[in-house]
């Protein structure tokens, strides 16, 4: 299949990635498509490092590809900074990455390549990752969805249905949004496998893991906005956050949960969801016998990307198992904040 070079602009939202953003821009620059052909965006979100220095340098070194900045003066979320990037954009094709993944050489080329008929919006690729993920301590977004570390859209259909959601005011549920709406205006998204993407594991603490499960309330504006997609829809959005497989069924153990569940839930009603950190508490007081029970026993939840060490040692057992008990309560309050605000009741 002949390749038709459009122009295409790569949109990176960047905050406080001085650490990654010469990695990343380096391996966009080394792109095989032709460099007269794309220019790359870096839309910076408010950041307090180096980040805007690097790029600026980059910038004033390289002629081909175009390296361009877009800062914004306070951090406003990956939406927001999408959009910027979007609407100074020249290319008619919008490639997304983010500024801590590693974009194999063939990347642009191979998503382009599916551009092929006018009836797809938009193509993703695949990501991988650089080792093993142990939730909710080492995580990194890998398989399924519309994540947009590797996926790119027609400029005209981004635009027909009126760009990301800047609701979404965090890095969470905007990309999958997105696509849902290209999805319902008819537009297929096609992947394209060879287009790959390394996103690297992160090592997570308590005080991040705490802060990727109070985004849980977006699950709730997703659900509100997509509610017979959400109940198919395979990403982490619509996983019903306390429904574990073993307990299923009517067990003793099941039904205990349940109890559990039931009070946790009252008691974060009557904090009126005002005070997510009093109703975490809340809900995990009532959590801790379940955990101890589940998770204390099995000792860390898996999942199913890379190739974790045959023997984990205690400690990290230990570690996962405390890191699912805050995850799973502060998650649980989150949700029910998100109900409260977006009048959708979800947990």
């Amino acid at each position: 299949m002949k390749t038709d070079y459009q122009f295409v602009s790569i949109v990176v939202p960047t905050f406080n990635a001085n650490k990654t953003i010469r990695q990343l821009i380096t391996s966009l620059i080394n792109q095989s498509y032709p460099k007269d052909r794309y220019e790359i965006i870096i839309v910076d979100d408010g950041s307090k490092d180096e980040t805007v220095e690097i790029v600026m340098s980059i910038a004033r070194e390289n002629l081909q590809p175009t390296v361009k900045i877009i800062r914004l003066e306070h951090n406003r979320g990956p939406a927001v900074a999408r959009n910027r990037g979007i609407i100074e954009a020249k290319g008619k094709i919008i490639a997304f990455t983010d500024a801590d993944a590693l974009p194999d050489t063939d990347w642009l080329e191979e998503l382009v390549k599916v551009f092929d008929d006018e009836n797809v919006g938009g193509v993703r690729g695949e990501i991988l990752t650089d080792g093993y993920r142990l939730f909710p301590i080492r995580v990194a977004p890998v398989g399924g969805g519309y994540k947009t570390c590797n996926i790119a859209y027609r400029k005209e259909v981004l635009n027909h249905v009126g760009l990301f959601d800047e609701r979404f005011r965090h890095p969470f549920g905007e990309d999958g949004d997105v696509a849902h709406r290209v999805l319902k205006e008819g537009f297929l998204i096609k992947d394209s496998p060879k287009a790959t993407v390394v996103h690297p594991v992160k090592e997570l603490s308590l005080k991040q893991v705490i802060g990727i499960a109070m985004l849980r309330r977006y699950d709730v504006l997703f659900f509100r906005k997509h509610p017979k997609d959400a109940r198919t829809y395979g990403e982490r959005f619509m996983r019903p956050i306390l429904v574990i497989p073993p307990f299923l069924g009517l067990s003793i153990t099941g039904i205990v949960t349940f109890l559990y569940l039931v009070i946790a839930l009252i008691l974060i009603l009557f904090s009126k969801a005002i005070y997510l950190l009093i109703s975490s508490l809340a809900a995990a007081s009532f959590f801790i016998p379940f955990f101890i029970l589940v998770f204390l026993i099995h000792g860390y939840k898996t999942v199913l990307y890379g190739h974790p060490p045959e023997k984990i040692p205690v400690y990290i057992k230990i570690k996962c198992a405390v890191a699912l008990l805050v995850f799973y309560s502060t998650a649980l309050a989150s949700r029910i904040y998100g109900s409260l605000k977006y009048r959708v009741l979800m947990i």
